[in-house]
């Protein structure tokens, strides 16, 4: 019989991998054709977005980098979000302030970073503690935690590197440097410690006086929405509003910048901390195969959420922890390929890339496997609920960017 050969080695392999993008490709295409051209009445800006995002995801079932892919993609969910989201409230109420009248009113716009804190005041009254919209509107509660809940049980804390649109601004921050300028290496049990706490403290306080504290107090990202009503120029409301800028400029432009980190997702977001804590749910899993890892530590500094312990890594321990985003830059970061995505339920010894001796007439089965990769399905399922979050304000973005462009000139 001769010595045996490895699995899929020659023509199958390339075939299989082909065969897989295609398929994949094409399954995304008709999602999006259902979900961004179909839910936007076949709009010229829907076909664009659509259309951009399928040349991205193509390229990433290609073989693309998947981690800068994957960064530029939200960056432009980011950017497309916050033009949506400011338009849609200066139509509704002529300003980008949240006012009285809206509390009141309970129409104040919801967030996804408000769900976490949400839970511990409604299984205490039944009741939602923020004046936000419940049903129905633009930015309803039951519209975001319908996807929050979709990806908490797939892609886990992947809905960070993934999904939100609020994390895009980091990730392109922690770009601006082409090396770290503030070696956090040593941080991550302080900054678990420190997350945690601040979680416990938002939830606290958010139970206490039934209403989101995080966000009208904490939170670094409603720059705008939190802009005082000219009316309502109290000196609380004032230092509230400066804690908020504050917060953005240190937590999601300087420290990203200097730590090449996404550091306000892994200290101050509640959404990061819930993730984190539900990270068990995710049907995925980054695994190190510890026969191919020589210890360099490189995915510890690559890692833009604290989720790789160096110590861990080195004892050959488990890793990385449950605050794994699944951003894959580890993965692209390993100088010997030990990275790998693979199914929550897979043994370690189980991962793909592991290679295998068998007999002659096995390539057909290698090359079929490429239909069942784990980080092809991982990344077709981590884009797909990013391309569902995004399907209304991707192409709302657009037409008004597009507004504000040809009004200029």
């Amino acid at each position: 019989m001769g010595e045996p050969v490895k699995c899929g080695t020659g023509a199958s392999l390339a075939t299989g991998r082909f065969g897989a993008a295609i398929v994949f490709t094409a399954g995304m295409a008709a999602l999006a054709y259902a979900f961004v051209v179909g839910g936007n009445n076949s709009s010229l800006a829907s076909w664009l977005y659509a259309t951009s995002l399928m040349v991205i995801f193509a390229c990433m079932m290609a073989g693309g980098n998947a981690a800068a892919l994957r960064r530029i993609t939200q960056l432009v969910f980011a950017v497309l979000f916050m033009i949506s989201f400011s338009g849609i409230l200066i139509d509704a109420t002529g300003t980008l302030a949240i006012s009285e009248t809206m509390v009141r009113a309970a129409e104040v716009p919801f967030s996804s970073l408000l769900v976490p804190l949400m839970i511990v005041p409604y299984a205490l009254t039944r009741t939602i503690a923020a004046p936000v919209q419940a049903l129905g509107g633009w930015a309803s509660v039951l519209g975001v935690l319908l996807v929050v809940v979709m990806a908490a049980l797939t892609i886990g804390k992947g809905w960070c590197a993934w999904v939100c649109p609020y994390g895009g601004w980091e990730d392109g921050f922690s770009r601006v440097a082409k090396k770290s300028r503030l070696s956090t290496r040593s941080w991550r049990g302080k900054i678990r410690l420190f997350q945690i706490s601040f979680f416990l403290l938002a939830l606290f306080l958010t139970s206490g006086i039934f209403e989101s504290a995080y966000y009208r107090f904490l939170c670094a990202f409603p720059v705008g929405l939190n802009a005082p009503v000219v009316a309502d120029l109290s000196a609380p409301v004032i230092a509230a509003y400066g804690v908020t800028i504050a917060l953005f400029l240190g937590f999601v432009v300087v420290m990203p910048i200097l730590t090449r980190k996404r550091f306000q997702c892994a200290t101050i977001c509640p959404m990061g901390a819930l993730m984190s804590l539900a990270g068990g749910l995710s049907s995925f899993k980054i695994r190190v195969d510890f026969s191919r890892c020589d210890g360099c530590l490189s995915c510890v500094d690559a890692c833009p959420f604290y989720a790789i312990d160096g110590e861990a890594a080195r004892a050959r321990k488990p890793v990385p922890g449950r605050e794994c985003a699944k951003c894959g830059e580890c993965v692209r970061a390993c100088p010997k390929g030990a990275i790998r995505a693979g199914f929550a339920f897979d043994k370690p010894e189980a991962l793909p890339g592991t290679e295998e001796a068998c007999a002659p007439g096995c390539n057909a089965r290698a090359a079929s496997s490429h239909f069942l990769d784990p980080e092809r399905i991982f990344e077709f399922t981590a884009f797909l609920l990013g391309m569902f979050f995004s399907s209304r304000f991707g192409p709302d973005g657009l037409t008004r960017a597009y507004s504000l462009i040809t009004g200029w000139f």
